[in-house]
C-alpha cells in the first residue's frame, strides 16, 4: 500500500513540475529568445501546459478519492476559455482541444472502470 501511495505521490510531482516548465517556457519572454514574443501564437506551449494541467487536476482529485469532480473542472476550465474568447477576443484552441477530448476520455475511463 505505501509503493502505491509513492508511485501515486511521485506522478502528482512529475505533472506539477510539468505545469510549472509548461507554464514558465509558454509564458516567459527571457526563455523564448525571440524579439516581440506572443505567448498565445505558441499553440505548442499552450497544448503541452494545458495537458499537464488536466492530468495534475486528475491525479490530484484521483488521490482524494473525488475523481467525480473532474469533469466539474473540465467545465470550468473550458468555460473560462470560452468567456476569454468572448470578452477578450483571443481563441486559445489549444486549451480547448485539450478540455474538449479529456470529457470523453473520462466517461470511457469510467465506463471501462465499471463494466
Amino acid at each position: 500500500m505505501k509503493t502505491v501511495d509513492l508511485k501515486n505521490m511521485l506522478i502528482i510531482f512529475i505533472s506539477f513540475i510539468g505545469v510549472l516548465y509548461f507554464a514558465y517556457t509558454w509564458v516567459s519572454k527571457s526563455y523564448n529568445d525571440i524579439p516581440n514574443y506572443d505567448f498565445l501564437n505558441n499553440n505548442f506551449g499552450q497544448f503541452a501546459f494545458t495537458v499537464f494541467l488536466t492530468l495534475f487536476i486528475y491525479r490530484f482529485l484521483k488521490i482524494l478519492d473525488k475523481e467525480n469532480f473532474f469533469l466539474v473542472f473540465i467545465t470550468i476550465l473550458l468555460l473560462s476559455t470560452i468567456v476569454i474568447l468572448l470578452l477578450k477576443n483571443i481563441f486559445l484552441w489549444p486549451a480547448m482541444v485539450v478540455f474538449i477530448i479529456s470529457i470523453p476520455l473520462f466517461f470511457c475511463k469510467k465506463y471501462l472502470k465499471y463494466r
